[in-house]
């Protein structure tokens, strides 16, 4: 598509291994075309607002970030036989975990922002879980820089909340399921231990002083546009498509401010290292 002249948002994730995403992102810039991958839960008006939370320094710095994004994936069903299959790019990571990832690149502070190749360095990753064949099929994974962490689950064969919760110094901001394509948010603003005495012991908790939700429903479009089967929040596609149409039409608009181009190298990059951690898709440009 790109060597022939076409834009392209392309579904994520973008490429199995690093060096393949950045042969498209130089072929783009070769061709002087746009492309973006389709991580669109970050173009929902409830994925905007609780970020502006998150980092307005309401609740204080980000200290961590937990979520987990599972689903029990069909073996029966053609439809199915992608979600295992290492040829296909199978695998709870690539399909549910890069979401997660993605997450935590767009939430936790970073010391050095930089637009390096290896914009990954200055994370630590690790991962266990059950592989089958080359395929991953439940992992636990955690992210972490100097300043935060986070914690994550992904799996092809369990149920999931599909939620996510930032936790700040002193609060927290949640995404409502599915936080993947988000609805609803909120926050939570909790009392500060650490100038009432009288607060409970560590055990219990701190009082709730403020808790506030934002909600925005799906664009309305005729029903006769949705797919037999749809995706849950499905119209939110919308979303991303609308940003993606007016960077085509802003004289001088590469890339779009919600998912950069150093961004979206920087979820490859930490996709790789959570594959490697796990032992697989190490020969992903030879697939």
């Amino acid at each position: 598509m790109l060597a022939s002249g076409k834009h392209v948002l392309l579904e994520k994730p973008a490429t199995v291994g690093v060096p393949e995403f950045e042969s498209l992102v130089a072929l783009a810039a070769d061709y002087k075309l746009l492309f973006v991958t389709n991580y669109w839960s970050r173009f929902f008006p409830a994925f905007i607002w609780a970020k502006s939370v998150a980092t307005s320094g309401l609740l204080g710095a980000i200290v961590h970030i937990q979520g987990d994004l599972a689903f029990q994936a069909m073996t029966s069903s053609p439809a199915g036989d992608r979600f295992f299959k290492r040829a296909l790019g199978g695998g709870a990571v690539l399909d549910m975990g890069c979401y997660l990832v993605q997450f935590a690149a767009n939430f936790l502070p970073q010391p050095h922002p930089t637009e390096d190749v290896d914009s990954a360095a200055s994370f630590a990753v690790s991962a266990v879980g059950r592989v089958e064949d080359g395929v991953d099929l439940d992992v636990a994974f955690t992210i972490a820089t100097e300043r935060g962490s986070a914690s994550f689950g992904t799996s092809l064969t369990r149920a999931s909340d599909f939620a996510l919760q930032i936790y700040c110094e002193h609060g927290k901001v949640s995404l409502a399921s599915p936080a993947n394509c988000p609805v609803e948010a909120s926050y939570t603003f909790y009392a500060d231990a650490m100038e009432d005495p009288n607060q409970p012991t560590p055990c219990c908790g701190q009082p709730e002083l403020e808790t506030r939700r934002f909600a925005q429903p799906l664009p309305a479009y005729p029903t006769s546009l949705l797919a037999h089967r749809a995706y849950p929040n499905g119209m939110g596609f919308v979303y991303v498509a609308s940003a993606f149409e007016r960077c085509l039409y802003t004289p001088g608009c590469t890339e779009l401010p919600e998912l950069s181009t150093s961004q979206q190298r920087l979820i490859e990059q930490l996709t790789a290292k959570v594959l490697g951690e796990l032992g697989i898709y190490q020969d992903a440009e030879k697939m």
